[in-house]
């Protein structure tokens, strides 16, 4: 007992790498680290450290490149996607260790998977009958969250008149309608929205769309995972009408959008307040930034990582304390140029597999 006592401890702050290599040496300590306890419990550790976050940049053929989310040009190793007949899969959204996936653009399949162990769990909402492709397939919105209530993982899809809800331990789907006006959609439009997860809840941003000529701007809709609705959240008066994206930023959710300038704002429990802007027509500023721009997060430190280039091909650190970038890496020219997901480290996988 004394011996476990200290073990534990140790092994709970070691990264997955270490412990897959630690599972040979002992059962005692095979035991231990194949516990469902200690992996629910090193995922919770993972999540609270900064130290323990990695971009998942995604190749061709299939493979994607695990890159460190404190210095991007370091790549730490690379995982094959398990499911061979999808090899060209789309991440949607992440949440701690997990990320959904959709299998393809023409296909209604979804994916649960961890990129650092590769177990996965295949699933398909039951509640849409598209007739075609073009019809029903994509939702409007997509999104993963953690329920600590529940102590369960759900993915949330948002189409026109309803959504469904999976409960991902209980391998059960709920569907509810949505009751508020939304948006309004134009028929044939494929976009989907992928929702940020932050502290059980999900947020989207919503673009509406009337007709071909008629735009509106983008609001946030968020799903609450207390009361399993979906709701409205206010945004800044000074951005109203505007089209803006959504990002994670210090455990609270972030908009962005970009005029003449990048502005961020961070939406804290006083409300919503400025957290940086960045003059795109400054000298210093000028060849990193373009219209394509993605936030991806921040460090500890309160450095901010951003995704940006024409075809979203580099990655670049930014100091607001400073005013300056302080480091670049560009994205492998084999690399499929999209949002790229941040994930916490961990063996974690709610499914038994």
């Amino acid at each position: 007992m004394e011996a476990y006592d200290t073990i534990f401890p140790i092994f709970i702050r070691l990264s997955v790498k270490s412990l897959l290599r630690f599972q040979s040496v002992s059962k005692s300590w095979n035991a231990i680290i194949s516990d469902k306890e200690f992996k629910k419990i090193h995922i919770d550790q993972s999540k609270s450290s900064s130290l323990k976050k990695f971009l998942l940049v995604q190749m061709k053929d299939g493979v994607f490149e695990f890159r460190d989310s404190k210095n991007p040009q370091i790549v730490m190793g690379k995982q094959k996607y398990p499911l061979k007949r999808f090899q060209n899969p789309i991440a949607m959204c992440s949440c701690d260790c997990l990320l959904l996936m959709k299998a393809s653009v023409k296909e209604n399949i979804y994916v649960l998977w961890n990129s650092y162990t590769n177990e996965y769990s295949t699933l398909v909402c039951p509640y849409w009958k598209g007739t075609t492709p073009s019809k029903g397939m994509t939702p409007h919105g997509c999104g993963l969250c953690y329920d600590s209530e529940d102590d369960d993982y759900k993915v949330i899809l948002i189409y026109k008149s309803f959504y469904a809800v999976y409960h991902v331990k209980r391998n059960r789907w709920t569907k509810k309608t949505i009751v508020l006006n939304l948006v309004h959609y134009h028929e044939m439009s494929q976009e989907c929205s992928r929702g940020i997860s932050v502290n059980g809840y999900v947020f989207w941003s919503l673009d509406s769309i009337i007709d071909q000529v008629v735009f509106h701007g983008s609001t946030i809709t968020y799903y609450d995972v207390k009361s399993d609705e979906l709701k409205k959240l206010q945004i800044p008066d000074y951005i109203s009408g505007q089209w803006f994206h959504l990002t994670s930023l210090k455990g609270c959710i972030c908009l962005y959008g970009v005029r003449r300038e990048l502005d961020v704002w961070i939406k804290e429990q006083d409300g919503w307040t400025r957290l940086m802007e960045i003059n795109c027509n400054n000298s210093d500023f000028r060849d990193q930034l373009t219209s394509n721009i993605v936030l991806l997060g921040c460090t500890r430190n309160g450095e901010i990582l951003l995704q940006v280039g024409w075809r979203l091909e580099r990655l670049v650190m930014y100091d607001p304390k400073r005013h300056k970038f302080i480091q670049t890496a560009r994205i492998s020219e084999d690399s499929k140029h999209d949002r790229i997901p941040t994930c916490s480290e961990s063996f974690y996988f709610p499914i038994e597999t």
